[in-house]
């Protein structure tokens, strides 16, 4: 490839970065529009052969005969990332755009499990003051954590976790030259290895891409290898976790606790027994958005762009391998319960949309 005609660009950014990004992409002629206009971005998917879009791709992505290099501007594509998207054409995403935020996001998670933070709030609520109550507080010092997934996120995270005086191990999906920032890196060759490391951890953390290989990817038997006292959090996507094995093991005590940022579906419904499981945190998929986070997207599609006029591989691109089919129909009656549900109660404070 090496220049554009046609450029699509239907992100939600300030006028200044798409004007950039308009620049940037040198393409000799330019389609911007919001994600909503469906007619507009059918028509434009016609003739466009970069697509750069803020929201999922549809079928007419995937079907199109000119597109050539697509970008969602998303931290992964999920059920977007069907077979025939990746048939002809280069396909990236904006991974790690947030990727500070949801660290801390984890850490927070973490120390909010090991401190009873709902123990500590429900004894605020009654004015009692109870050490008693938090007698089953833990120190992580000198524990073991092991991270699922060694992209963006989990960078951020290693020398969180290790300030904590943890040990912090990546699971890779391939072999790394090097562990930093991890003190170890385990390339994921077979499950037997990903069990091995799992029946060591103190603190277990979920920051991998959700695809077909890593669906469900922490189900009874992976929970069952965990140590009692093990937490176990999700930054990542939901369906990583079964997560009716993941609330089984809690009410029986099987692990110690939970952490869930992300779930499936969302937004989680009102009757899944997570809700009540003890020692769980369940919050809504948003996160604290980092200042910068549409700059470092926009710096990530410019440098792929750049690569791509060069007729060079750029860095980051997805693959079959990140081709998602299991959750690709999302349990749509569920969702809905779930939405008038969040829209009817008095109780709930109204949630916003996914920042990641």
């Amino acid at each position: 490839m090496i220049g554009f005609r046609h450029a699509l660009i239907t992100v939600d950014w300030e006028p200044e970065l798409v004007e950039r990004l308009v620049d940037g992409l040198c393409a000799e002629r330019h389609t911007v529009c919001s994600h909503s206009d469906r007619r507009t971005i059918r028509a434009a998917l016609d003739t466009a052969d970069v697509a750069v879009l803020g929201g999922t791709a549809g079928t007419h992505a995937a079907t199109s005969s000119t597109l050539r290099w697509l970008h969602i501007d998303a931290a992964g594509i999920d059920s977007s990332a069907t077979a025939a998207l990746f048939t002809g054409r280069t396909v990236t995403c904006s991974s790690g755009r947030n990727a500070p935020a949801i660290a801390d996001q984890a850490v927070w998670l973490l120390l909010s499990l090991v401190h009873r933070s709902r123990v500590v709030e429900q004894l605020h609520r009654r004015r009692a003051w109870s050490a008693r109550a938090l007698r089953d507080m833990a120190s992580l010092n000198g524990g073991r954590a092991v991270i699922i997934g060694a992209g963006a996120t989990a960078i951020e995270l290693a020398p969180r976790l290790r300030a904590m005086g943890l040990h912090p191990t990546a699971i890779a999906r391939h072999e790394r030259s090097t562990s930093e920032p991890f003190d170890r890196i385990v390339a994921s060759a077979d499950r037997r290895t990903l069990l091995d490391e799992l029946s060591n951890a103190d603190a277990v953390v979920l920051a991998a891409s959700l695809n077909d290989a890593t669906h469900h990817l922490i189900d009874d038997e992976a929970i069952e290898r965990l140590p009692r006292h093990a937490r176990l959090v999700n930054v990542g996507r939901g369906a990583l976790v079964d997560q009716r094995a993941l609330a089984r093991a809690l009410h029986d005590g099987s692990i110690a606790g939970a952490g869930l940022a992300v779930a499936d579906p969302e937004p989680l419904p009102p009757w899944p027994p997570l809700w009540r499981s003890p020692n769980t945190l369940v919050v809504p998929h948003a996160a604290p958005r980092v200042a910068d986070r549409d700059e470092r997207a926009l710096d990530s599609i410019l440098r792929t762009a750049e690569a791509l006029r060069g007729g060079t591989p750029p860095a980051g691109s997805l693959s079959p391998d990140d081709v998602y089919t299991l959750g690709a129909d999302p349990q749509r009656l569920a969702v809905l319960a779930s939405r008038a549900w969040i829209r009817t109660s008095g109780r709930t404070v109204r949630a916003g949309q996914p920042v990641r």
